[in-house]
């Protein structure tokens, strides 16, 4: 087909539809469809290899819109309570965190404490896409503990304590339970918690 930019008609045959460009061959002497083309800039290629080309663009693109398209404006993230106990009883937990620092949430009593070193925040996120909100939110919160662990080593810390969720600064104590938001994309958890050292116990 000749381009017709200019009176702004299509100018790619394979953008016509393909029951056009049959009647047209058809009409026109040309070779079968299914045999070798020289329309479009597709031409030289077999019409079903153009037809399976074009279906794979199709599929792609689909493809790139569902992973890189936001969710709609507004959309919040959910939020949910989780169980601390649940978390740290997990294999990945056990691996990465040993009896160096301990963890007291919310209200937890602890053994006296000697020395302080001040409140400590830590503010992981997570990918969060295709997975459980178990899964993304368990794994930040591990990532979070390892921050407030790391922090208590680096000041000759042995505690932390008065653990509580403070997402975007909002406080959720529980000595059970913690707050994860996860999103389309990503998940997230702060826990805020005092730097201590204590007696041994």
């Amino acid at each position: 087909m000749a381009e017709t930019r200019g009176e702004g008609k299509a100018w790619c045959a394979w953008r016509t539809p393909w029951s056009k460009e049959i009647a047209h061959r058809a009409k026109s002497g040309e070779r079968p469809i299914g045999q070798t083309s020289g329309i479009g800039f597709l031409g030289g290629f077999n019409v079903g290899e153009k037809i399976m080309t074009f279906a794979r663009f199709c599929l792609i693109g689909t493809a790139g819109m569902l992973i890189l398209t936001p969710p709609p404006a507004g959309a919040a993230d959910d939020i949910v309570m989780l169980s601390i106990a649940d978390a740290m009883n997990l294999p990945a937990a056990k691996e990465k965190l040993d009896d160096s620092v301990k963890f007291y949430f919310g209200h937890q009593p602890a053994p006296k404490i000697t020395q302080t070193h001040g409140n400590f925040v830590a503010n992981p996120k997570t990918n969060a896409f295709a997975k459980s909100e178990g899964k993304a939110c368990d794994w930040v919160f591990l990532s979070a503990l390892i921050s407030l662990r790391d922090r208590a080593r680096s000041v000759g810390a042995n505690a932390v304590v008065n653990i509580q969720s403070y997402y975007k600064k909002h406080e959720v104590s529980s000595e059970t339970q913690f707050e994860c938001h996860k999103g389309f994309l990503m998940a997230g958890v702060t826990l805020r918690g005092d730097v201590v050292r204590t007696e041994a116990r």
